[in-house]
């Protein structure tokens, strides 16, 4: 019951993506507010995320390969977190800002590069954690 219930959650969720990713785009073209595309990117990255996820945890082989690949080199999520992070900086700067304040993309350029390091951390057991 619980995987059903997981799976009609993540389905529900891919397509709420899609329609906000769906509106996010035409705005942009009708506005061409950039506001609207960095939205549309966060949702669509949002939306890959997802599909990786739910993919995951109901196909068996995709996930021992995923895994396997994530313990070597995760560049899959560290360009899903990357892009997440800097449209969500990118949201909050229009939102609250009028003009372009670049101290806000100083953490995002942090943790961008923590995210790449990573693999080169000693131990399996701390960049499974990390």
């Amino acid at each position: 019951m619980g995987t059903i219930l997981l799976f009609i959650y993540s389905i529900f969720q891919i397509i709420l993506f899609t329609v906000v990713f769906t509106l996010s785009t035409v705005y942009f073209f009708r506005k061409h507010n950039p506001f609207y595309a960095s939205l549309a990117i966060l949702f669509i990255f949002y939306t890959l995320d997802i599909i990786v996820i739910m993919m995951t945890e109901c196909v068996p082989s995709f996930s021992v390969f995923y895994d396997t690949t994530f313990l070597s080199v995760p560049s899959f999520k560290t360009i899903i977190y990357t892009v997440t992070a800097t449209c969500l900086a990118f949201v909050y700067n229009s939102i609250f800002y009028e003009n372009f304040e670049p101290k806000l993309y100083i953490p995002v350029i942090i943790l961008a590069l923590i995210w790449l390091f990573i693999p080169m951390f000693p131990g399996d057991s701390l960049r499974v954690y990390i």
